[in-house]
């Protein structure tokens, strides 16, 4: 009975894993950018404009979100709001036929997603103790990769329209969202009203791993983005052949990501989070010097590496914050994430401008380097 209360729990929380992976690998992917600009005569830079606008118009609102959520102390009802809210304006989305409607309303579908995703990250304390915390981590990764996997294959299948695939998104979202709703019962905490970004920014050694991430995931960003292009322009690669090696590497994240979650909680999860930065740097140290039959491990690294990262992050940053301030914290990392996403592949592009592929590459080895030296520096300020 006792495995039975805490599985449960666990795997309902996990389904949001599954649910926001449909939801991005189908609306921010595939679906939306391709109603836009073949259907709606949108251009690709209308696209990166409202996404990078709602992008930062969300990590605004996540720290203010995240702040009253943890001054009211009930973090569940308010991630339900923003799964709904997204999910109805997706409909609202699929209803319209004007560009610049269109592009409002998408506004509004990523701004409210956003918020879900750090909304659930801070309900990971309700489904896991201290000694299972990156194997719970780990669930919902290995079911997020999946999530985006099946998501995708079955939602092309049986769409005749992009509209028509936006309704199956939005229920489909809301649907494998629900059992958050119904089966993780929130632990209490002691909500404090005087929680302060200003204070928390004051905390060295939450600051440093901060940055240390930001590093960190710029390297990770930049290879989810561009391995597809990469592959085609070193190997000579077409889409029949690259898409089996993204397809190793998810299948490779999800198989491991628990795996690494168990061994993360056995030896700890700090130690394990240490060791990511020098093996990010390795990668990317040798794939450019990699021949083409070596692809295909690649894929396995890359899938193994990934899964390390997204495993174990979200354990780390509850260590190092009090429980009244997970929310706030976790949409503070957030922003590091997103500034990740935006400078490392810009930085990747420029490279590729000025040199070539493979150094361009080569080059990102520098990130996870520098936020290993970041990382230590937090070591050391924390006394771990």
């Amino acid at each position: 009975m006792k495995n039975h209360k805490t599985i449960v729990p666990l795997i309902s929380w996990a389904f949001f894993d599954f649910a926001e992976t449909i939801f991005s690998a189908n609306i921010l992917s595939v679906f939306f950018p391709l109603w836009l600009t073949q259907i709606l005569g949108g251009k690709p830079f209308h696209y990166s404009i409202v996404y990078s606008l709602s992008l930062f118009t969300s990590v605004i609102l996540a720290i203010i979100v995240g702040k009253y959520a943890d001054r009211l102390g009930k973090r569940k009802p308010i991630f339900l709001a923003a799964v709904s809210l997204s999910s109805i304006s997706l409909i609202m989305l699929s209803r319209t036929s004007t560009l610049h409607i269109a592009l409002a309303i998408f506004f509004f579908v990523n701004l409210f997603y956003q918020q879900s995703l750090v909304l659930y990250n801070s309900l990971l304390p309700s489904v896991s103790e201290k000694g299972n915390r990156a194997f719970s981590s780990g669930v919902g990764v290995a079911l997020g990769y999946v999530g985006g996997a099946i998501g995708l294959y079955l939602i092309s299948m049986v769409s005749p329209t992009e509209t028509f695939a936006f309704v199956l998104v939005a229920f489909g979202f809301f649907f494998f969202s629900i059992p958050t709703g119904f089966f993780v019962k929130e632990r209490p905490f002691k909500a404090i009203s005087g929680v302060s970004v200003k204070n928390i920014l004051k905390d060295k050694g939450f600051v440093l791993f901060i940055l240390s991430c930001l590093f960190l995931t710029e390297a990770a960003h930049t290879i989810i983005l561009f391995m597809s292009i990469y592959l085609n322009k070193v190997y000579g690669m077409e889409r029949h052949d690259i898409v089996p090696v993204i397809a190793v590497a998810g299948i490779i994240a999800a198989i491991s990501a628990p795996l690494i979650g168990k061994v993360s909680d056995r030896f700890g999860v700090k130690k394990v989070f240490n060791l990511l930065f020098p093996l990010w740097a390795l990668a990317f140290g040798v794939f450019p010097f990699m021949p083409r039959f070596f692809v295909y491990l690649m894929g396995i690294i890359i899938g193994v590496l990934l899964a390390s990262l997204w495993t174990t992050i979200r354990p780390i940053l509850l260590e190092l914050s009090p429980k009244e301030e997970v929310a706030t914290r976790f949409a503070l990392l957030s922003m590091s994430e997103r500034m990740a996403a935006i400078v490392g592949p810009l930085c990747w592009g420029f490279m590729v401008e000025v040199t070539d592929y493979r150094i361009a590459t080569f080059t990102l080895a520098i990130f996870p380097m520098i936020g290993w030296v970041i990382y230590l520096w937090h070591r050391k300020t924390v006394c771990v």
